[in-house]
Protein backbone atom coordinates (compact mmCIF):
# COMPACT_ATOMS: atom_id res chain seq x y z
CA UNK A 1 0.00 0.00 0.00
CA UNK A 2 1.12 3.43 -0.52
CA UNK A 3 2.06 6.36 1.73
CA UNK A 4 -1.74 8.07 0.44
CA UNK A 5 -3.49 5.06 0.89
CA UNK A 6 -1.92 4.60 4.46
CA UNK A 7 -2.87 8.12 5.44
CA UNK A 8 -6.47 7.41 3.59
CA UNK A 9 -6.99 4.24 5.77
CA UNK A 10 -6.01 5.90 9.36
CA UNK A 11 -7.84 8.96 8.85
CA UNK A 12 -11.11 6.27 8.23
CA UNK A 13 -10.54 4.33 11.00
CA UNK A 14 -9.65 7.37 13.21
CA UNK A 15 -13.14 8.93 12.28
CA UNK A 16 -14.96 5.67 12.91
CA UNK A 17 -13.26 5.72 16.02
CA UNK A 18 -14.04 9.15 16.69
CA UNK A 19 -17.99 8.58 16.00
CA UNK A 20 -17.94 5.64 18.09
CA UNK A 21 -17.02 7.53 21.03
CA UNK A 22 -18.95 10.56 20.72
CA UNK A 23 -22.35 8.15 20.09
CA UNK A 24 -21.57 6.20 23.29
CA UNK A 25 -19.35 8.55 25.37
CA UNK A 26 -22.89 8.25 27.66
CA UNK A 27 -21.99 4.32 28.48
CA UNK A 28 -18.13 4.65 28.29
CA UNK A 29 -18.23 7.43 31.13
CA UNK A 30 -21.57 8.18 32.46
CA UNK A 31 -22.12 10.67 34.81
CA UNK A 32 -21.17 10.63 38.25
CA UNK A 33 -24.35 11.40 40.33
CA UNK A 34 -24.34 14.14 42.77
CA UNK A 35 -24.81 12.15 46.18
CA UNK A 36 -27.71 14.05 46.98
CA UNK A 37 -30.94 11.98 46.38
CA UNK A 38 -32.87 12.81 43.02
CA UNK A 39 -36.57 13.73 43.40
CA UNK A 40 -37.51 9.86 42.58
CA UNK A 41 -35.73 8.99 46.16
CA UNK A 42 -37.19 11.66 47.86
CA UNK A 43 -40.48 10.92 47.16
CA UNK A 44 -39.72 7.54 48.11
CA UNK A 45 -37.97 8.06 51.29
CA UNK A 46 -41.50 10.02 52.28
CA UNK A 47 -43.49 7.07 50.95
CA UNK A 48 -41.68 4.95 53.56
CA UNK A 49 -41.85 7.58 55.92
CA UNK A 50 -45.57 8.09 56.30
CA UNK A 51 -45.88 3.96 56.48
CA UNK A 52 -48.01 3.71 59.73
CA UNK A 53 -46.21 2.08 62.15
CA UNK A 54 -47.58 -1.70 63.19
CA UNK A 55 -49.28 -0.68 65.92
CA UNK A 56 -51.46 2.09 64.19
CA UNK A 57 -51.82 -0.81 61.43
CA UNK A 58 -53.11 -3.20 63.56
CA UNK A 59 -55.32 0.10 65.19
CA UNK A 60 -56.64 -0.07 61.51
CA UNK A 61 -57.49 -3.76 60.75
CA UNK A 62 -59.01 -4.27 64.18
CA UNK A 63 -61.63 -1.50 63.68
CA UNK A 64 -63.22 -3.13 60.38
CA UNK A 65 -63.62 -6.55 62.53
CA UNK A 66 -66.95 -7.50 64.17
CA UNK A 67 -66.12 -6.62 67.41
CA UNK A 68 -65.18 -3.04 65.90
CA UNK A 69 -64.59 -0.41 68.41
CA UNK A 70 -65.55 -2.70 71.51
CA UNK A 71 -62.55 -3.08 74.02
CA UNK A 72 -61.57 -6.59 74.57
CA UNK A 73 -59.73 -8.85 76.39
CA UNK A 74 -58.96 -12.82 77.49
CA UNK A 75 -61.43 -14.59 80.11
CA UNK A 76 -60.79 -17.21 82.39
CA UNK A 77 -61.63 -20.52 81.31
CA UNK A 78 -64.65 -22.02 82.89
CA UNK A 79 -67.72 -24.94 82.45
CA UNK A 80 -70.54 -23.56 80.98
CA UNK A 81 -72.54 -21.80 83.41
CA UNK A 82 -75.95 -23.33 84.52
CA UNK A 83 -78.99 -22.10 82.50
CA UNK A 84 -80.67 -19.40 84.96
CA UNK A 85 -84.29 -18.40 84.95
CA UNK A 86 -86.62 -21.15 83.19
CA UNK A 87 -90.19 -19.95 82.82
CA UNK A 88 -93.17 -20.56 80.57
CA UNK A 89 -92.93 -18.81 77.06
CA UNK A 90 -93.47 -15.24 76.29
CA UNK A 91 -96.90 -14.63 74.13
CA UNK A 92 -96.00 -11.34 72.46
CA UNK A 93 -98.43 -10.23 69.65
CA UNK A 94 -99.14 -7.70 67.25
CA UNK A 95 -102.33 -7.16 65.64
CA UNK A 96 -103.52 -10.29 66.98
CA UNK A 97 -100.71 -12.32 65.04
CA UNK A 98 -98.62 -14.22 67.33
CA UNK A 99 -94.80 -12.55 67.15
CA UNK A 100 -92.34 -15.38 66.85
CA UNK A 101 -88.87 -14.21 68.89
CA UNK A 102 -86.00 -15.64 66.71
CA UNK A 103 -82.50 -14.65 67.86
CA UNK A 104 -79.58 -15.09 65.42
CA UNK A 105 -76.01 -14.40 64.99
CA UNK A 106 -74.08 -12.55 62.31
CA UNK A 107 -73.91 -15.59 60.16
CA UNK A 108 -75.03 -15.87 56.29
CA UNK A 109 -76.45 -18.99 57.07
CA UNK A 110 -79.47 -16.79 58.14
CA UNK A 111 -79.77 -15.20 54.55
CA UNK A 112 -82.74 -17.07 53.82
CA UNK A 113 -84.84 -16.36 57.21
CA UNK A 114 -83.68 -12.02 57.01
CA UNK A 115 -84.99 -11.87 53.21
CA UNK A 116 -87.60 -14.45 53.76
CA UNK A 117 -89.12 -11.88 56.65
CA UNK A 118 -87.77 -8.24 54.89
CA UNK A 119 -85.72 -7.54 57.47
CA UNK A 120 -85.30 -8.04 61.30
CA UNK A 121 -88.45 -6.52 62.12
CA UNK A 122 -92.17 -8.24 62.59
CA UNK A 123 -93.80 -6.28 59.60
CA UNK A 124 -96.51 -6.94 57.23
CA UNK A 125 -94.53 -7.17 54.50
CA UNK A 126 -93.08 -10.63 55.64
CA UNK A 127 -93.35 -14.01 54.32
CA UNK A 128 -94.32 -15.43 57.38
CA UNK A 129 -96.96 -12.62 57.91
CA UNK A 130 -98.28 -12.37 54.47
CA UNK A 131 -98.15 -16.46 53.73
CA UNK A 132 -98.42 -17.90 56.99
CA UNK A 133 -99.87 -15.89 59.79
CA UNK A 134 -97.63 -14.69 62.27
CA UNK A 135 -95.26 -12.81 62.61
CA UNK A 136 -91.16 -12.90 63.36
CA UNK A 137 -89.17 -10.95 65.52
CA UNK A 138 -85.06 -11.54 64.38
CA UNK A 139 -82.74 -9.92 67.11
CA UNK A 140 -78.99 -10.56 66.89
CA UNK A 141 -77.75 -11.98 69.95
CA UNK A 142 -73.84 -13.39 69.24
CA UNK A 143 -73.38 -14.86 72.82
CA UNK A 144 -74.15 -18.21 72.72
CA UNK A 145 -74.94 -18.43 76.26
CA UNK A 146 -77.39 -14.98 76.81
CA UNK A 147 -79.03 -16.78 73.15
CA UNK A 148 -79.48 -19.86 75.70
CA UNK A 149 -80.87 -18.19 78.97
CA UNK A 150 -83.29 -16.64 76.57
CA UNK A 151 -84.63 -19.63 75.50
CA UNK A 152 -84.72 -20.94 78.73
CA UNK A 153 -86.24 -18.00 80.94
CA UNK A 154 -88.63 -17.72 77.53
CA UNK A 155 -88.13 -14.45 76.15
CA UNK A 156 -87.15 -16.24 73.42
CA UNK A 157 -88.98 -19.58 71.87
CA UNK A 158 -86.03 -20.34 69.64
CA UNK A 159 -82.48 -21.00 69.84
CA UNK A 160 -80.18 -20.41 67.31
CA UNK A 161 -76.71 -22.76 66.94
CA UNK A 162 -74.40 -25.35 65.76
CA UNK A 163 -75.68 -28.91 66.32
CA UNK A 164 -71.89 -29.24 67.88
CA UNK A 165 -73.50 -26.27 70.50
CA UNK A 166 -76.79 -27.85 71.28
CA UNK A 167 -75.02 -30.74 72.45
CA UNK A 168 -73.58 -28.71 74.66
CA UNK A 169 -76.09 -26.80 75.84
CA UNK A 170 -78.77 -29.63 76.37
CA UNK A 171 -77.58 -31.33 79.42
CA UNK A 172 -78.92 -28.40 81.04
CA UNK A 173 -81.92 -27.28 78.73
CA UNK A 174 -83.27 -31.20 79.23
CA UNK A 175 -83.68 -30.59 83.36
CA UNK A 176 -86.81 -28.56 82.66
CA UNK A 177 -88.94 -30.73 79.88
CA UNK A 178 -90.47 -27.13 78.62
CA UNK A 179 -87.12 -26.16 77.12
CA UNK A 180 -85.80 -29.32 75.71
CA UNK A 181 -84.31 -27.74 72.34
CA UNK A 182 -86.57 -29.61 69.76
CA UNK A 183 -84.13 -29.83 66.33
CA UNK A 184 -86.43 -29.52 63.45
CA UNK A 185 -84.30 -28.53 60.58
CA UNK A 186 -80.61 -27.54 59.46
CA UNK A 187 -79.78 -24.22 58.20
CA UNK A 188 -76.34 -24.72 56.55
CA UNK A 189 -73.04 -26.91 56.67
CA UNK A 190 -70.11 -23.94 57.43
CA UNK A 191 -68.64 -24.19 53.96
CA UNK A 192 -65.72 -21.40 54.69
CA UNK A 193 -67.20 -19.62 57.38
CA UNK A 194 -65.00 -21.01 60.10
CA UNK A 195 -61.62 -21.27 60.24
CA UNK A 196 -58.12 -20.83 61.85
CA UNK A 197 -55.96 -17.60 61.00
CA UNK A 198 -52.12 -18.36 61.90
CA UNK A 199 -48.75 -16.29 61.68
CA UNK A 200 -45.07 -16.88 61.89
CA UNK A 201 -44.29 -20.81 60.85
CA UNK A 202 -47.67 -22.05 60.94
CA UNK A 203 -48.82 -23.39 57.63
CA UNK A 204 -51.30 -26.28 58.75
CA UNK A 205 -52.99 -28.11 61.28
CA UNK A 206 -49.67 -30.56 61.76
CA UNK A 207 -47.75 -27.33 62.74
CA UNK A 208 -49.80 -27.19 65.96
CA UNK A 209 -47.68 -29.74 67.36
CA UNK A 210 -44.82 -28.45 70.21
CA UNK A 211 -41.90 -27.32 69.06
CA UNK A 212 -38.68 -27.50 70.89
CA UNK A 213 -40.83 -28.09 73.98
CA UNK A 214 -42.98 -25.04 73.41
CA UNK A 215 -46.60 -24.87 72.59
CA UNK A 216 -48.53 -22.62 70.18
CA UNK A 217 -50.34 -19.67 71.70
CA UNK A 218 -54.09 -19.75 70.52
CA UNK A 219 -56.96 -17.60 71.23
CA UNK A 220 -60.76 -18.77 70.61
CA UNK A 221 -63.84 -18.50 72.28
CA UNK A 222 -64.12 -21.67 74.84
CA UNK A 223 -66.86 -23.83 74.41
CA UNK A 224 -67.95 -22.48 70.95
CA UNK A 225 -68.02 -23.60 67.34
CA UNK A 226 -64.71 -22.27 66.94
CA UNK A 227 -63.12 -24.83 70.12
CA UNK A 228 -65.34 -27.32 68.75
CA UNK A 229 -63.51 -26.82 65.00
CA UNK A 230 -60.24 -27.20 66.17
CA UNK A 231 -60.63 -29.91 68.77
CA UNK A 232 -61.90 -32.03 65.95
CA UNK A 233 -59.05 -30.84 63.35
CA UNK A 234 -56.32 -31.54 65.97
CA UNK A 235 -57.85 -35.17 66.89
CA UNK A 236 -58.25 -36.23 63.44
CA UNK A 237 -54.60 -34.79 62.87
CA UNK A 238 -52.99 -37.04 66.27
CA UNK A 239 -52.39 -34.23 67.98
CA UNK A 240 -52.77 -33.95 71.70
CA UNK A 241 -54.77 -30.43 72.26
CA UNK A 242 -52.49 -30.36 75.28
CA UNK A 243 -50.14 -29.74 73.28
CA UNK A 244 -51.69 -26.04 72.48
CA UNK A 245 -52.07 -23.22 74.97
CA UNK A 246 -55.00 -22.22 74.36
CA UNK A 247 -56.53 -18.61 75.43
CA UNK A 248 -60.16 -17.60 75.95
CA UNK A 249 -61.52 -15.00 74.48
CA UNK A 250 -65.45 -13.91 74.81
CA UNK A 251 -66.59 -14.72 71.92
CA UNK A 252 -64.97 -15.30 68.23
CA UNK A 253 -65.15 -11.63 67.23
CA UNK A 254 -62.97 -10.46 70.38
CA UNK A 255 -60.50 -13.40 69.68
CA UNK A 256 -60.02 -12.25 66.18
CA UNK A 257 -59.29 -8.59 67.85
CA UNK A 258 -57.00 -9.29 70.28
CA UNK A 259 -54.94 -11.51 67.55
CA UNK A 260 -54.31 -8.37 65.05
CA UNK A 261 -53.42 -6.44 68.50
CA UNK A 262 -51.58 -8.90 70.39
CA UNK A 263 -48.53 -10.44 67.82
CA UNK A 264 -47.80 -12.74 70.71
CA UNK A 265 -50.38 -15.02 69.84
CA UNK A 266 -49.33 -17.20 67.17
CA UNK A 267 -53.16 -18.20 65.73
CA UNK A 268 -56.77 -17.60 66.47
CA UNK A 269 -60.02 -19.58 65.55
CA UNK A 270 -63.00 -17.69 64.51
CA UNK A 271 -65.18 -17.21 61.71
CA UNK A 272 -66.38 -14.92 58.48
CA UNK A 273 -65.63 -12.29 57.25
CA UNK A 274 -62.93 -11.59 60.26
CA UNK A 275 -61.12 -14.68 59.01
CA UNK A 276 -60.66 -13.00 55.70
CA UNK A 277 -60.42 -9.31 56.98
CA UNK A 278 -57.46 -10.61 59.25
CA UNK A 279 -55.86 -13.24 56.70
CA UNK A 280 -55.93 -10.11 53.73
CA UNK A 281 -54.96 -7.40 55.62
CA UNK A 282 -52.32 -8.22 58.35
CA UNK A 283 -48.91 -8.98 57.05
CA UNK A 284 -47.39 -12.47 57.47
CA UNK A 285 -51.03 -14.05 58.52
CA UNK A 286 -52.67 -16.81 56.37
CA UNK A 287 -55.61 -19.00 56.77
CA UNK A 288 -54.88 -22.22 58.00
CA UNK A 289 -57.88 -23.84 56.98
CA UNK A 290 -61.23 -23.23 56.91
CA UNK A 291 -64.84 -25.34 56.44
CA UNK A 292 -64.28 -24.96 52.79
CA UNK A 293 -61.88 -27.91 53.18
CA UNK A 294 -63.19 -29.39 56.38
CA UNK A 295 -66.35 -29.38 55.07
CA UNK A 296 -69.80 -31.58 56.85
CA UNK A 297 -68.40 -30.95 60.13
CA UNK A 298 -70.14 -27.83 61.89
CA UNK A 299 -74.05 -28.20 61.00
CA UNK A 300 -76.01 -24.58 61.56
CA UNK A 301 -79.52 -25.44 63.15
CA UNK A 302 -81.85 -23.78 65.20
CA UNK A 303 -84.10 -25.40 68.01
CA UNK A 304 -87.47 -24.51 69.02
CA UNK A 305 -88.94 -25.11 72.75
CA UNK A 306 -90.74 -28.06 73.56
CA UNK A 307 -93.13 -26.59 74.97
CA UNK A 308 -93.88 -24.01 71.63
CA UNK A 309 -93.37 -27.25 69.50
CA UNK A 310 -96.31 -28.79 71.80
CA UNK A 311 -98.57 -25.49 71.57
CA UNK A 312 -97.67 -24.57 67.87
CA UNK A 313 -96.15 -27.42 65.71
CA UNK A 314 -98.70 -25.49 62.62
CA UNK A 315 -96.12 -22.41 63.33
CA UNK A 316 -93.31 -24.48 63.67
CA UNK A 317 -93.82 -26.27 60.14
CA UNK A 318 -94.92 -23.13 58.20
CA UNK A 319 -91.63 -21.42 59.71
CA UNK A 320 -89.12 -24.23 58.12
CA UNK A 321 -91.20 -23.87 55.15
CA UNK A 322 -90.82 -19.93 55.00
CA UNK A 323 -87.06 -20.51 55.28
CA UNK A 324 -86.77 -22.96 52.56
CA UNK A 325 -88.50 -20.50 50.33
CA UNK A 326 -86.21 -18.05 51.56
CA UNK A 327 -83.36 -20.07 50.52
CA UNK A 328 -85.05 -19.97 46.74
CA UNK A 329 -85.33 -15.92 47.15
CA UNK A 330 -81.43 -15.57 48.23
CA UNK A 331 -80.13 -17.67 45.10
CA UNK A 332 -82.64 -15.99 42.81
CA UNK A 333 -81.02 -12.39 43.56
CA UNK A 334 -78.06 -12.61 45.63
CA UNK A 335 -77.67 -9.17 45.11
CA UNK A 336 -80.70 -8.24 46.82
CA UNK A 337 -80.00 -10.73 49.59
CA UNK A 338 -76.68 -8.70 50.46
CA UNK A 339 -78.42 -5.37 50.41
CA UNK A 340 -80.91 -6.95 53.00
CA UNK A 341 -78.21 -8.48 55.20
CA UNK A 342 -76.03 -5.65 55.00
CA UNK A 343 -78.99 -3.65 56.85
CA UNK A 344 -79.66 -6.21 59.33
CA UNK A 345 -75.32 -6.96 60.26
CA UNK A 346 -74.57 -3.21 59.48
CA UNK A 347 -71.57 -4.76 57.79
CA UNK A 348 -70.80 -3.59 54.36
CA UNK A 349 -72.26 -4.86 51.43
CA UNK A 350 -69.28 -6.39 49.39
CA UNK A 351 -68.85 -8.15 52.44
CA UNK A 352 -72.47 -9.62 52.71
CA UNK A 353 -72.35 -10.41 48.57
CA UNK A 354 -68.99 -12.66 49.44
CA UNK A 355 -70.60 -14.41 52.80
CA UNK A 356 -73.41 -15.67 50.65
CA UNK A 357 -71.45 -16.66 47.57
CA UNK A 358 -72.39 -15.76 44.10
CA UNK A 359 -74.52 -18.32 43.53
CA UNK A 360 -76.44 -18.00 47.14
CA UNK A 361 -74.81 -20.50 48.79
CA UNK A 362 -74.57 -23.71 46.60
CA UNK A 363 -70.67 -24.10 46.30
CA UNK A 364 -69.66 -20.37 46.79
CA UNK A 365 -69.86 -18.12 49.86
CA UNK A 366 -68.84 -19.01 53.77
CA UNK A 367 -72.20 -21.78 54.10
CA UNK A 368 -73.76 -24.20 52.45
CA UNK A 369 -77.42 -23.39 52.44
CA UNK A 370 -79.28 -26.91 53.41
CA UNK A 371 -82.40 -27.23 51.27
CA UNK A 372 -85.27 -29.87 52.23
CA UNK A 373 -83.15 -32.72 50.26
CA UNK A 374 -80.22 -32.11 51.65
CA UNK A 375 -82.08 -31.70 55.18
CA UNK A 376 -84.00 -35.24 54.37
CA UNK A 377 -80.30 -36.67 54.12
CA UNK A 378 -79.62 -35.30 57.23
CA UNK A 379 -82.41 -35.98 59.93
CA UNK A 380 -83.95 -39.32 57.86
CA UNK A 381 -81.11 -41.11 56.41
CA UNK A 382 -79.36 -43.52 58.59
CA UNK A 383 -76.73 -44.75 55.66
CA UNK A 384 -75.60 -40.38 55.97
CA UNK A 385 -72.01 -40.55 57.04
CA UNK A 386 -72.91 -37.00 58.49
CA UNK A 387 -76.39 -36.98 59.75
CA UNK A 388 -77.73 -35.46 62.39
CA UNK A 389 -76.60 -38.55 64.65
CA UNK A 390 -73.12 -39.01 63.82
CA UNK A 391 -72.33 -35.02 64.09
CA UNK A 392 -74.23 -34.87 67.47
CA UNK A 393 -72.62 -38.21 68.89
CA UNK A 394 -68.95 -36.56 67.67
CA UNK A 395 -69.22 -33.47 69.56
CA UNK A 396 -70.69 -34.44 72.83
CA UNK A 397 -67.86 -37.21 72.50
CA UNK A 398 -65.68 -34.37 72.40
CA UNK A 399 -67.09 -31.79 75.05
CA UNK A 400 -67.40 -34.71 77.36
CA UNK A 401 -63.86 -35.13 77.14
CA UNK A 402 -63.09 -31.78 77.50
CA UNK A 403 -65.08 -31.47 80.58
CA UNK A 404 -67.75 -29.37 79.48
CA UNK A 405 -70.62 -31.91 79.87
CA UNK A 406 -70.86 -34.69 82.21
CA UNK A 407 -73.14 -36.94 80.34
CA UNK A 408 -74.33 -36.78 77.18
CA UNK A 409 -78.00 -36.14 76.17
CA UNK A 410 -78.67 -39.20 73.33
CA UNK A 411 -79.83 -37.47 69.85
CA UNK A 412 -83.29 -39.00 69.77
CA UNK A 413 -84.40 -36.35 72.52
CA UNK A 414 -83.88 -33.63 70.70
CA UNK A 415 -83.75 -34.51 66.99
CA UNK A 416 -87.58 -34.00 65.51
CA UNK A 417 -87.76 -35.04 62.28
CA UNK A 418 -91.15 -35.63 61.54
CA UNK A 419 -92.51 -32.24 60.43
CA UNK A 420 -89.55 -32.79 57.66
CA UNK A 421 -90.75 -36.29 56.87
CA UNK A 422 -94.01 -35.50 56.16
CA UNK A 423 -93.12 -32.35 53.45
CA UNK A 424 -91.94 -34.98 51.51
Amino acid sequence: MTTRGKLALTFLILTVVGFGVYRWWDKIAPAVKSPQGSGNFQELKKSLDAKPSPEKAAADVASKLLAGDKAVSLVDGSAIPPVSGVSDYDKPMKDGKLIVQFPINIWPGWAPIIVANNGLEPNDASLFAKKYGFFLKLAIVDDPVKARDLFASGHSHVLWGTLDMMALFAPELVKDSRTVPVICQQIDWSGGGDGIVARGDIRNINDFRMRNGKRRKVVLAQNSPSHYLVMSLLIDAGIDPAQVDFKWAGDAPAAAKIFVQDPSFEAFVGWSPDIYTVSDKVPGTRLVVTTGSANHLIADVWAVRNDFYRDHQDIVANLMRGIFEGMDMVRKNVPAAAQVLSKAYNIPVEDCQNMIGKDGGVAEGDAHLANYRENANFFLDPMNPSNFEIVWNRASTIYKSLGAIDAPVPPAKVKAAAILAKMS
